[in-house]
C-alpha cells in the first residue's frame, strides 16, 4: 500500500523533478522512476515504494516474508510505500523534524501492515542504454500505481561502471521508524554510489516469539535478508554491483546490520558492513526472556490457553489490536532461534566461519550514545539521583545474573573508583556528574563496549573503528544516539558541511573499495587490531571545528571495554574471576601477561585516582599495611601492660620503704 495520510500530507523537496521517464526491467517487473534535479549538486532519479516481498497480513502475518511476486504492467514508483505498522503521532513527530530527508511531510503519516517497500536513489551519469532483458510475468500482482510499460531498459551495459551500492536499516529500538525518513539524495548524487533503504516489521509484528523451534521468529529480520535477496538480484538492472553491497544502519539499524554479519544464510548477500552505535549483545534475548512477552502478549487478548493461537492473532485479531497489544509491552528485540542460534558475543568468535567469506567492517559508537537513556531513566532533580543511575544500569543487566538493592550500593563504590575524580564533597560535585558521570555509565556499558568487542574479537578481513564526538549542542560535550546520521545523509542544515562531507566520502569510499580513509588528516587509517604490537588500536575521532577528522591511538577505550566485559560477566560484584576466555582477552592491552600487565578489571581503576599501581600490589600493600598495624598495636598495647606491671612494683616497693622491718633493717646496718 502506498503512503497513507490523514488529513493529507505535503511533500515538498528541496530539489525539482522532471518528467522524463526512466523504466528499468527488474525480476519482479518494470519500475518507472523519477529524475530530480539539486542546485548546484548532481541529478539522481529515485524509485521510491518498490514491494521487495507480499503484504505480510492475513496467513503471512507471524511469518517469515514470502517473495512478491512479478507484476506485468509498469510500476511508477513515485511514492514511498507505507511505513511498518508502529504508533502513528510518533512516526510522524520524527518525520516533521527529520534532518535526514529532503521531503517535508505533514499532517499524520499512518503507518500500515502493508509495509514491505523500499527506495532506491540512483546517481546521474548512470548508463541507462541497453538491450532488453526479458523476465517471467506470471502471476500478475495488481497495484494501483501501475501503468502500461512504455520503452524499457534492463540489462547493463557490459562496458558501463556499476556502482558501489550503500543499503542502510533504520533504527528505532526495533519498534519505530522507516525507510523514508532518510532520503540518499545526497549521499548518491554527490559521491557517486546507490543509495537504498528499506522497512521491516516492527514491534510484536516484527519481533514476537514463544522462545522455542516451533515459531518462526526475528521477522523484522527476515524481512532484511529478504530485501538484500532482492537488491542482490536485482541492483545490477540499476547499474548496481552486487559483488559491492555495504549494509549499514544505527542504534537497533546497527545492531541488525551486525547481527546479519554473524547470520550464516545473510553472509553472502553483501561484502562491507558498517556498525553505528549498536547496543550491547545487539539487543538479542534468551528464550525465557522472548517467552516473557509472548507470555504477556497472549495475556491482553486473553488467549493463553488456546490450542491454535496463531490461527486467532493471524485471522481474528485486528492490526489495530495487535499495535495496542504490542506498545503496552512497550520492548520488543532480536531473540536466539534458528537464525541466531547463540548469542552474539558468542557467534562472533567463531572459527568455524570460512574465511573466504570474511567481510570488511567499520565499527563505531558516538561518545555519548547514552544520554537518551540517562535522561529518560534519572530524575536529575533527586537527591538519591547517583543511586538511581546505578541502580537503573544494574536493571537492565538483570538477565545477565541475579542482584539484589544490597548490590547498587557495592557497585556504586565501583563506578566512582573506576571513572575516578568524585572524592571529597560528593553532594557538591553532583551537578557536574549529572550531565557527565550517567551519560558516560550508559555510553561506556550499551555502546562503546560492544564496538569495542566487536572490533577486538570478530572475525573479518579488516575492521576500522570510529568514534563521533561532534556536540550536537547544549551542555552537552559530545554526540547523542543518531546524531551521526544527518551528517551522513548530508541534508542537516545545522550539521558541519565540512565534515558531512567528509563523512559521506568516508562512508562511500569505503563501500566502493573498502578503505576507510580521509583527506582531512595526513595520517593513513589501520585496522583496529592489524598488528601485535600496542600501537595498531587506531580510532578514527570525528569532531568538531577544526579537529575535524583525527587518528587517535586508542588507550582509554580498551580499558572501558575491559571493566565492563568483566561486568557482564560479575555484575560488577568481583573482580576474582578469570576472564582470559578465549576470544574475550585484547592481545595489546595492559591485561595481556606477556606485556607484564594486569588483569581484566584492574587495569586503570587505581590510575584513574593518580596512583600507578594494579590493584594486585594495592592489595598486598593493605595487607601489609593492616598486618604492620596490627602488630604494631599488639606491641602498644603489650607494652602498656607491661609499664602499668612495672608502675605497680614500683609503687610496691615504694611503700614497703616505710614499713618498720625495712627500718630497723637499715638501722642494724648503721
Amino acid at each position: 500500500m502506498m503512503l497513507s495520510v490523514v488529513p493529507f500530507i505535503i511533500f515538498l523537496t528541496l530539489h525539482t523533478s522532471s518528467a522524463q521517464d526512466n523504466v528499468i526491467e527488474t525480476t519482479s517487473g518494470p519500475i518507472r522512476g523519477q529524475r530530480s534535479g539539486f542546485a548546484n549538486r548532481g541529478d539522481i532519479t529515485e524509485y521510491l515504494g518498490i514491494p521487495y516481498a507480499e503484504p505480510p497480513t492475513g496467513d503471512n502475518r507471524f511469518r517469515g516474508p514470502v517473495p512478491v511476486r512479478p507484476w506485468n504492467r509498469t510500476l511508477d514508483a513515485f511514492e514511498f510505500g507505507s511505513a511498518c505498522l508502529q504508533n502513528d503521532l510518533e512516526l510522524s513527530t520524527s518525520l516533521v523534524g527529520a534532518q535526514t530527508t529532503d521531503t517535508a511531510f505533514s499532517g499524520i503519516v499512518m503507518s500500515e501492515e502493508d509495509c514491505l517497500y523500499l527506495n532506491i536513489y540512483q546517481p546521474a551519469g548512470t548508463d541507462m542504454t541497453s538491450t532488453t532483458m526479458s523476465t517471467s510475468q506470471d502471476n500478475v500482482t495488481p497495484q494501483s500505481n501501475v501503468t502500461s510499460q512504455p520503452n524499457v531498459t534492463s540489462q547493463p551495459n557490459v562496458t558501463s561502471e556499476t556502482k558501489a551500492v550503500m543499503v542502510f536499516f533504520h533504527g528505532g529500538d526495533f519498534v519505530s521508524g522507516s525507510g523514508m525518513a532518510y532520503s540518499g539524495s545526497v549521499l548518491a548524487s554527490e559521491h557517486d554510489v546507490i543509495v537504498v533503504t528499506v522497512n521491516y516489521r516492527l514491534g510484536a509484528l516484527g519481533f514476537l516469539s514463544n522462545g522455542s523451534d516451533s515459531m518462526p521468529s526475528n521477522f523484522g529480520l527476515m524481512d532484511q535478508q529478504m530485501a538484500l535477496k532482492w537488491i542482490n538480484e536485482n541492483i545490477m538492472f540499476f547499474y548496481g554491483d552486487p559483488e559491492r553491497i555495504t549494509i549499514f544502519g544505527s542504534g537497533s539499524g546497527g545492531s541488525s546490520v551486525h547481527l546479519h554479519t554473524i547470520i550464516e544464510s545473510s553472509r553472502s548477500l553483501f561484502s562491507r558492513a558498517v556498525v553505528q552505535s549498536a547496543t550491547y549483545n545487539d539487543a538479542v534475548w534468551d528464550s525465557s526472556s522472548a517467552k516473557e512477552n509472548y507470555d504477556a502478549f497472549l495475556a491482553i487478548f486473553g488467549i493463553g490457553a488456546m490450542n491454535d493461537v496463531m490461527s486467532y492473532l493471524r485471522n481474528e485479531a485486528t492490526a489495530e489490536e495487535i499495535l495496542a497489544a504490542s506498545e503496552e509491552i512497550g520492548v520488543w528485540q532480536p531473540v536466539i532461534s534458528n537464525l541466531i542460534p547463540v548469542q552474539p558475543r558468542e557467534a562472533m568468535k567463531s572459527e568455524t566461519v570460512n574465511q573466504d567469506r570474511y567481510i570488511d567492517m567499520v565499527v563505531g559508537s558516538n561518545n555519548l550514545d547514552g544520554s537518551q537513556i540517562a535522561s529518560s531513566a534519572v530524575d536529575v532533580d533527586s537527591e538519591t539521583w547517583y543511586y538511581d543511575v546505578v541502580r537503573d544500569v544494574t536493571s537492565r543487566t538483570s538477565e545477565f545474573n541475579d542482584w539484589d538493592e544490597s548490590d547498587v550500593g557495592k557497585r556504586m563504590k565501583m563506578f566512582k573508583l573506576f571513572y575516578g575524580g568524585f572524592y571529597g564533597d560528593f553532594n557538591a560535585s553532583l551537578p557536574r556528574l549529572k550531565n557527565a558521570l550517567s551519560t558516560v555509565i550508559y555510553s561506556d556499558q550499551l555502546y562503546e563496549t560492544w564496538a569495542q568487542e566487536i572490533a577486538m574479537t570478530q572475525h573479518a578481513r579488516s575492521i576500522y573503528k570510529y568514534s563521533f564526538r561532534v556536540s550536537g549542542g547544549g551542555s552537552r560535550m559530545g554526540a547523542a544516539n543518531g546524531e551521526e546520521l544527518p551528517y551522513l545523509f548530508g541534508l542537516s542544515s545545522s550539521a558541519d558541511e565540512t565534515l558531512s562531507n567528509e563523512m559521506m566520502r568516508m562512508w562511500s569510499e569505503f563501500a566502493k573499495s573498502g578503505t576507510f580513509s580521509s583527506d582531512m588528516t595526513s595520517d593513513p587509517f589501520t585496522p583496529y587490531s592489524s598488528s601485535g604490537d600496542g600501537t595498531c588500536r587506531n580510532t578514527v575521532v570525528l569532531n568538531d571545528g577544526n579537529d575535524g577528522v583525527t587518528n587517535d591511538n586508542d588507550l582509554e577505550t580498551p580499558r572501558n571495554w575491559e571493566f565492563w566485559e568483566h561486568y557482564y560477566l560479575t555484575m560488577g560484584l568481583s573482580c576474582s574471576q578469570d576472564p582470559s576466555e578465549p576470544g574475550t582477552e585484547d592481545p595489546h592491552s595492559p591485561s595481556n601477561p606477556d606485556t607484564g600487565g594486569d588483569k581484566i578489571c584492574e587495569a586503570g581503576v587505581w590510575s584513574d585516582a593518580g596512583v600507578d599501581m594494579s590493584n594486585d600490589v594495592a592489595g598486598a600493600l593493605l595487607i601489609t599495611f593492616i598486618c604492620l598495624t596490627a602488630v604494631l598495636l599488639f606491641m602498644f598495647i603489650f607494652s602498656c601492660w607491661q609499664s602499668n606491671k612495672m608502675k605497680k612494683k614500683i609503687k610496691k616497693l615504694l611503700s614497703d620503704d616505710y614499713d618498720g622491718s625495712v627500718v630497723s633493717n637499715m638501722s642494724s646496718k648503721l
